[in-house]
Formats: structure tokens, C-alpha cells, sequence
């Protein structure tokens, strides 16, 4: 719908809008808004003869807007570049063409009052508080994601610390049931050992007592 010279003037005049006043060279504004400088130049010199902004050469010489961006409008770029030529009569000048084309021009027509009614009531600030809500709106879900990565971090570090302190707590019962397997394993060992030792006892003084009572 607008032409590339006049996209970039809408480029140009956003971002001396950001630059709140500053004094900015045609350079800067090329390469920050991707625009050839030669190409850029001349819409800053196109902008400058309509009185949209100013300009000062030397060192610390640059562009800037003369107006405040509440008053600067899309439609002021617009017609400083190529207005938007209304259909209010037939191309042909023929009065014969009317009944065939006429309905198609009204309806040009109105599309471009629609285009000249929306780009007047759009402002450079209302463009600006519109970026910022964008930022807002795109930094909200970074900064939740990062709690969600910092929520699920502690939820992962308290598992596992809790998972270590479940497995300490299972070979710790396991070793103690180990211990007490052995200590009654060798309780019952020393038991057999005693038994044993009492049965060897037994025998031996019965054999002995038999011994004496025969050779009385």
C-alpha cells in the first residue's frame, strides 16, 4: 500500500521518536533501521523540507523532530512523502463510464478514507506505548519460565536429597540387620559350642564312673 520511501520515513520517525530529542546522525538512523544511508538521506531531506524535523551539521550536529510525538501523526509522514490520492472521480473523465465503473471507485474511494482516518488518529507516542507493552508482555513469560526453572531446581534438589537420605536410612537398617543376623548366628554357634562341649563333658565322666564301679 505505501511506498518503500515512505515506509522508511515511518522507520526514520519512530526512531527519532525513541531518541527523545537527541541530536542523531543520518548514519546512525541507516544502519539502526536498516536502510541504505545514501537511501535514508534523502528521506531525512524530505522530512526536513516538509518541517517534520530538523537537522544541524558538525560534530555534534544530527536529526530530531520538531514536534512533540503526540502531535506527529503517521498521516504527516504520509503526505510529506506520497499522499494518499483519493478516487473522488473517474480516470477516464467520461461521464459514459460512470454506470460501469463508478461503484468500483466509491468503494477506492472509501478504503482510502478508511487508510487516512486510521494513519491521522495514529500518533509516534501511541506507536511507542505499544512497544513497550509488547516488551512487558514478551519479558512476563521469560521471567516465569525462569521461576518455573528455578521451582522445578529445588523440587529435583529436594528429591534427591531426599531420596539420599531414604537410601542412608535403608543401608543403615540393613546393616544393623546384617549385624544382628551374624550376632545370633554366632550366638548360636557359641550355644552348639557349649551344648557340645557339655555333651563331651557327659560322656566322659559316665565313662569314667563305669570304669571304677568295675574294678570294684
Amino acid at each position: 500500500m505505501f511506498s518503500k520511501t515512505t515506509e522508511y520515513g515511518f522507520r526514520a520517525a519512530v526512531f527519532l521518536c525513541e531518541a527523545r530529542g537527541r541530536r542523531v546522525p543520518a548514519q546512525e538512523i541507516a544502519e539502526t533501521t536498516h536502510v541504505p544511508v545514501r537511501y535514508m538521506s534523502k528521506v531525512l531531506q524530505t522530512l526536513t523540507e516538509a518541517g517534520l524535523i530538523e537537522s544541524q551539521r558538525g560534530p555534534t550536529g544530527g536529526f530530531w523532530l520538531t514536534r512533540n510525538p503526540d502531535e506527529l501523526s503517521l498521516l504527516d509522514i504520509v503526505e510529506a512523502i506520497s499522499p494518499i490520492e483519493r478516487a473522488a472521480s473517474l480516470p477516464t473523465g467520461q461521464e459514459s463510464h460512470h454506470e460501469l465503473l463508478g461503484p468500483l471507485y466509491d468503494q477506492l474511494d472509501d478504503l482510502a478514507s478508511v487508510a487516512i482516518n486510521k494513519l491521522r488518529a495514529t500518533s509516534l507516542s501511541s506507536l511507542m506505548k505499544q512497544n513497550s507493552a509488547s516488551d512487558a508482555s514478551r519479558s512476563e513469560p521469560n521471567r516465569m519460565a525462569a521461576a518455573g526453572m528455578v521451582a522445578n531446581g529445588a523440587a529435583v534438589n529436594r528429591m534427591s536429597t531426599n531420596g539420599m537420605s531414604s537410601n542412608g536410612a535403608l543401608s543403615n537398617g540393613a546393616s544393623s540387620k546384617g549385624a544382628s543376623l551374624t550376632g545370633a548366628g554366632s550366638d548360636g554357634m557359641a550355644t552348639h559350642a557349649a551344648g557340645s562341649n557339655g555333651f563331651a563333658a557327659s560322656h566322659a565322666n559316665g565313662h569314667h564312673g563305669a570304669e571304677t564301679d568295675g574294678h570294684h
